[in-house]
């Protein structure tokens, strides 16, 4: 496959249809769901068993395209019920396709943790890109759940709204950098989490964060998605389930952002080609013990 400057990886459930040949020679045919997408590959959920390296035809069954992507990594930790695995293009698609996805994903110009980017769908003709937007294009998003952008299709300024994350159900919520939060001391822990805190949405949108441990461990990082009540993000730290941690959303790139306190309420270790990742509950002025711990991989919010 020619080489292609990267793209965004957004998690973002595409209906698909994949048929190729599984590990034991057989043909198969499976509608499922894709998990993680970027312009030229995705993470997908497979009942069936496909062979390392072996040709996949994909069907987005919302745009009408077909192309072949080669299976590259089967994921050694799953978010859903089934086995999921790691597929890339297996060459460039013709600019007729060139929004396989039904995305529009814009080059990557700086590195992910110098910018925010987040998935928006054009409420006007539906359109999808995912966009990078500066700081007080983030704080617009927040304050009234849309912003105002150029559509290219419909060729005017309309509003933009942000697409939920994987198994989002709920109205859109997303923090803001320089919302303050009541600091309290690390011993103290937040209180069980009531059920209503569960229903904010979560959306895909990519923020460079700050995570600071008790012990004085820090890590420059971005989100994976994020909603009212926390958020989930690559780490490297050795976090524990339950630990408590300080975050900076909008590290770097706000012009004041707070620190809030949050508690680890899951983990997923790291694999082959899969980092370790950590969601976080953020802590309210009412908390007095630790929330229930949730299963790994079960994304924040």
């Amino acid at each position: 496959m020619a080489e292609r400057r990267q793209t965004e990886r957004v998690f973002y459930q595409i209906p698909i249809q994949v048929q190729g040949v599984d590990h034991q020679g057989k043909p198969f045919s499976e509608q499922t769901t894709t998990i993680e997408v970027n312009r030229d590959g995705a993470r997908i959920g497979l009942k069936n068993t496909p062979r390392l390296g072996a040709e996949l035809r994909i069907s987005n069954l919302a745009t009408r395209f077909s192309a072949l992507f080669r299976v590259i990594v089967q994921c050694p930790q799953s978010y859903g019920s089934v086995p999921e695995w790691g597929v890339a293009l297996s060459q460039p698609l013709p600019a007729l396709m060139g929004d396989f996805w039904g995305i529009a994903f814009e080059e990557l110009k700086a590195p992910v943790e110098t910018h925010i980017a987040a998935p928006l769908l054009c409420r006007s003709c539906g359109r999808k890109e995912l966009a990078t937007i500066s700081e007080p294009e983030y704080s617009i998003l927040l304050q009234h759940f849309a912003l105002p952008r150029v559509c290219a299709i419909c060729h005017h300024v309309t509003e933009w709204e942000p697409c939920p994350a994987v198994g989002s159900k709920t109205g859109p919520a997303i923090p803001a950098p320089d919302r303050p939060t009541e600091q309290r001391p690390s011993s103290a822990p937040p209180e069980p989490e009531q059920p209503q805190r569960r229903l904010a949405r979560r959306v895909a949108v990519r923020v460079p964060i700050q995570v600071r441990t008790a012990d004085g461990r820090s890590e420059q990082t971005v989100s994976h998605d994020i909603s009212r009540t926390g958020l989930s993000f690559t780490t490297n730290l050795d976090l524990g389930a339950g630990e408590a941690i300080d975050v900076i959303v909008g590290y770097g790139i706000a012009s004041s952002p707070a620190t809030q306190r949050a508690w680890v309420v899951w983990k997923r270790p790291p694999g082959a080609g899969v980092s370790a990742m950590a969601g976080v509950r953020f802590a309210t002025a009412e908390d007095v013990e630790a929330p229930p711990l949730e299963p790994e991989g079960a994304l924040a919010g």
